[in-house]
């Protein structure tokens, strides 16, 4: 078989088109690292921007790179009436399976959990303490707050 070098140029004109449409087909595949970069400042963007939601507290927003088999996530961590503590996590918008996992915790709560596992799944995550920190409040002694006993439900 003729090398390319070797070919009559009237041969070369398919090969020549061949490699141009992969080469095309590529370009509209493959992102750019531009591309990337831009959709990862804007995700970072719009989790930074969740600092200024209104009627709630954001102490924290910030994106999480991905690592250890975990993706890419908007990690926020934010209070409600004061009490209440909360974290989420927001996965990218590319992995988001549009459902959202609120970790319910039982008996005595007042402790903050992430879920991993279920994030690498698609889910946005929150958990919050329901108004009190088992650390500072152990053995339920939040209980004998009225407010603090209502907002656990």
């Amino acid at each position: 078989m003729p090398t390319n070098a070797q070919l009559d140029p009237k041969e070369k004109e398919p090969f020549m088109i061949r490699r141009l449409a992969i080469a095309a087909m590529l370009a509209l595949v493959i992102p750019s690292s531009e591309y990337v970069g831009q959709q990862i400042a804007a995700e970072a963007s719009a989790c930074e921007a969740l600092m200024e939601a209104p009627n709630v507290t954001i102490t924290y927003a910030k994106l999480k790179p991905a690592g250890r088999g975990v993706p890419g996530y908007c990690y926020v961590q934010g209070s409600i009436s004061g009490r209440i503590r909360f974290v989420m996590q927001l996965p990218l918008r590319k992995n988001w399976n549009r459902r959202l996992l609120n970790i319910g915790d039982g008996g005595k709560d007042g402790v903050l959990n992430l879920s991993n596992d279920r994030l690498t799944q698609g889910y946005a995550v929150a958990n919050s303490n329901s108004g009190h920190d088992s650390g500072v409040e152990p053995n339920a002694s939040f209980a004998d707050n009225l407010e603090e006993a209502i907002d656990v439900g």
